[in-house]
């Protein structure tokens, strides 16, 4: 049956919305290298406004960028689909959704009635030139995986849809420390 290969620890995104991310994301940090270095060899102290540009902006922007295409995914879990956007995330247990559409946009539907969405799995232009290739692959993996819950028979109770932030702090917290802490090393280095 298709459902008993199906492996949870999933993660299903959008692959090319998730790679264009990563590669501006390095594009920038590169960028940021780029001054900090020149600006260690500028051979004057490094001044508190330019610490904090450095040390703040770009952080910041390596941190949203990424929020929007690559930290937002649908993942599969146990018994769970667990649907992460920007600043929130979505728990779903497997036996509350009814539906799952991959036509156009990601769209997963529960016995209360609602529906869910993953904003890396919008529609878009390109994808409705393919045929919405990719949230369909993703609607399949879901249905499989639903399946899969359903013969191990996971779906005696009801749970209630959890709703909890999603804002990977750890991330832009340590991006802001890396930006702090590369600056500071470089202007300690003798000129």
């Amino acid at each position: 049956m298709a459902g008993e290969d199906v492996k949870t620890g999933r993660v299903l995104r959008n692959r090319w919305t998730a790679g264009f991310g990563i590669a501006v994301t390095v594009i920038f940090l590169l960028a940021w290298l780029f001054m900090v270095v020149f600006e260690a060899l500028d051979g004057e102290p490094l001044r508190v406004q330019n610490l904090l540009f450095m040390a703040v902006f770009f952080p910041f922007f390596w941190w949203f960028f990424l929020k929007v295409t690559f930290f937002t995914r649908v993942e599969l879990t146990s018994d769970r689909v667990v649907v992460k956007n920007v600043f929130h995330r979505v728990d779903i247990p497997a036996r509350e959704i009814t539906a799952v559409n991959g036509k156009g946009r990601l769209r997963i539907e529960t016995r209360g009635g609602q529906a869910f969405s993953c904003f890396n799995l919008d529609g878009s232009l390109l994808g409705r030139l393919t045929g919405h290739s990719t949230n369909q692959r993703c609607a399949r993996e879901i249905e499989d995986f639903l399946a899969a819950d359903k013969k191990a028979g996971h779906r005696s109770r009801r749970e209630e849809i959890r709703t909890a932030p999603h804002l990977n702090l750890e991330f832009l917290l340590g991006a802001v420390l890396f930006g702090f802490v590369v600056p500071l090393l470089l202007n300690l280095l003798p000129a």
